[in-house]
């Protein structure tokens, strides 16, 4: 993970052929915030 200018970047450490996928930070901290909170959890 990087962040540049706002812009949260990421990329799987084990497969670095994998094109990276990049959020706003803004969207990121939406969704560490939902993980958090258990958002994304199965029942």
């Amino acid at each position: 993970m990087a962040v540049v200018d706002g812009i949260v970047a990421l990329r799987d450490s084990k497969d670095i052929n994998m094109p990276a996928m990049f959020f706003h930070a803004d969207e990121w901290a939406a969704f560490v915030r939902g993980a958090a909170d258990g958002e994304f959890t199965q029942p």
